[in-house]
């Protein structure tokens, strides 16, 4: 779409202006809008400047995710990502996002470190070459916080990526390169370094197993949500998943669904039935979670379990009570050998469920 000094600049005498106006797509213009990765094509995913045309600031032609990191956007923030560099099919994966100030002058930012709100995406090219964004199923809207970051701090969150917008994210064996971009405020936008996480086939017998549990919608689903709602069939795998695998991510997240759904009543209004809260469970399932691991690992997986738009889930509240626990002498029961946290191990997870909450600059 040209601007009106274009247009009238493109009148001749034979052809003058307003003549010369059509309301109509260039070609260029038609096809990106029609085979155009999402985000580049549809209103509110950019900021003004993001075009296709060659009289445009934006980019000519559609690329991959190495294109869209050129430039970070500002050299006064840095945004880190930190996940897995390697994964199975079917392994529960989190990552973790630091936004830091690297200036000399105080800055307000976004406190919407979640895959939900979209001020955060993450940008995938697939090992086919094919370029998507990655959002949470559970999607958010209101006010965007800002947080002030003075010189040197940061703002973080942990997300998780097993179960997206695009189904189970990496269910495609092979190189996958990701970068994370961040609208910071309504005007800046930064990026990511690249990160390759590799993909394989599950390997072993244990591996085979958690795949073939975890590539379920239903179980996907509930490990996005943070609850198996009345979906049995994904209540019996998961129930399997924490029993069997505790020792893994994907069994203690699995548990720590248990134990967020367990804690709570759910009402399904279509069939007018209610799921009625079972306490013993939810703990029996949240120790299973918390057993031989550490206090930060375990509130970091119940933060990724809980929906980011589900602020006060019992989870994260009940694993940070349960981790305090232990480090007063009470030991978890389950599978698993039993540890008591550090003071510091347990003030680095209260951190993380603080941050889950509301961000804040450390």
């Amino acid at each position: 779409m040209n601007q009106t000094g274009d247009v009238i600049g493109f009148a001749t005498a034979v052809n003058p202006y307003p003549n010369n106006a059509a309301f109509v797509f260039s070609e260029h213009d038609r096809l990106s809008l029609v085979h155009s990765p999402d985000p580049q094509v549809r209103p509110g995913w950019k900021n003004f400047g993001w075009g296709h045309g060659s009289l445009s600031a934006g980019l000519p032609v559609p690329v991959d995710v190495a294109g869209l990191t050129v430039a970070s956007g500002d050299e006064g923030l840095t945004l880190s990502v930190r996940m897995p560099q390697q994964a199975f099919v079917g392994e529960y994966i989190t990552a973790e996002v630091v936004l830091t100030n690297t200036s000399d002058q105080p800055r307000n930012v976004t406190g919407l470190l979640t895959l939900a709100e979209g001020d955060l995406v993450f940008r995938r090219t697939s090992p086919q070459r094919e370029l998507d964004h990655i959002l949470d199923i559970a999607i958010g809207c209101g006010p965007r916080p800002m947080v002030l970051l003075d010189p040197g701090e940061s703002v973080a969150n942990h997300v998780q990526v097993f179960f997206t917008n695009q189904g189970v994210t990496f269910n495609t064996p092979g190189r996958h390169t990701v970068v994370a971009q961040l609208d910071t405020d309504p005007v800046t936008t930064v990026y990511s370094a690249p990160i390759t996480v590799d993909v394989r086939t599950p390997a072993s017998d244990t591996e085979v197993d958690i795949s073939g549990k975890t590539l379920s919608t239903g179980v996907g689903r509930a490990l996005a949500l943070g609850d198996f709602a009345n979906n049995d069939a994904a209540r019996t795998i998961l129930t399997d998943l924490a029993e069997s695998h505790s020792d893994t991510d994907t069994g203690a997240a699995s548990a720590l669904v248990m134990a967020n759904s367990l804690a709570r009543s759910f009402t399904d209004f279509a069939s007018d039935t209610t799921r009625r809260p079972a306490p013993s469970e939810s703990v029996r399932f949240l120790d299973l979670a918390v057993s031989g691991r550490s206090a930060q690992r375990a509130v970091e997986l119940a933060v990724t379990v809980a929906s980011p738009t589900e602020k006060d889930a019992p989870v994260v509240a009940d694993t940070v009570a349960r981790v305090r626990k232990g480090a007063k002498g009470t030991t978890a029961r389950g599978k698993g050998a039993a540890r008591k946290p550090s003071n510091a191990d347990v003030k680095a997870a209260e951190r993380v469920a603080e941050d889950f909450v509301e961000a804040r600059a450390r």
